[in-house]
């Protein structure tokens, strides 16, 4: 009897979802970073993980509505909301969705963050260079990678951990080395990307 009312949960779980319309289809997909996993399916369900410190959180639910702001999935009496910043859209090369504050990034069938083939402009190209070695800059002078490994791109966030970094700049930390002061002027590049 415990095996029937299981399968009949399990069965009427299912059969409650309904396909995504057609103009939140850009949502479909697997979505991660180094933390958090989210699994949003054509037929309207979602799976979700993530693993925050100590606080862990699944949820495996029918989707009951989604918009640009807030996706919520839910059964019965049990309800989850997620909060969205807007759609899915390109950040770096990568196509992202902002769930709960937190960048995830569109996973390819081959497991790999699927990225656009759309080469930057030089503009675009010096803001991203200046950008990041300001933020290297303040990571060498405070000790601290944490802002920016946060900035960067998952493959280096699942390669590099903040103890790696400071280890692996120690050198500079113990000269005091301040990059900015050698950042005057526009960088040239020696051929085009």
């Amino acid at each position: 009897m415990k095996y029937f009312i299981s399968i009949m949960l399990v069965l009427l779980l299912v059969g409650c979802a309904e396909p995504l319309p057609d103009d939140k289809n850009n949502f479909v997909g697997l979505w991660k970073s180094n933390q958090t996993s989210l699994l949003v399916t054509k037929s309207g369900r979602i799976e979700y993980e993530s693993n925050k410190g100590a606080v862990k959180t699944s949820v495996s639910m029918p989707i009951k509505s989604i918009t640009n702001s807030e996706l919520v999935a839910g059964f019965l009496f049990m309800k989850s909301s997620f909060k969205l910043l807007g759609p899915p859209r390109n950040k770096d090369g990568a196509t992202i969705v902002t769930v709960d504050g937190e960048d995830l990034y569109k996973i390819g069938n081959d497991g790999k963050v699927i990225l656009s083939l759309e080469i930057p402009s030089i503009k675009e190209i010096r803001i991203l260079v200046t950008k990041d070695l300001n933020l290297l800059s303040d990571a060498i002078t405070n000790q601290d990678f944490s802002n920016y490994l946060s900035a960067s791109s998952i493959q280096f966030q699942s390669q590099f951990t903040n103890k790696k970094l400071v280890e692996t700049y120690q050198i500079f930390i113990n000269q005091n080395l301040d990059l900015k002061r050698w950042m005057a002027g526009d960088f040239f590049l020696t051929k085009e990307p």
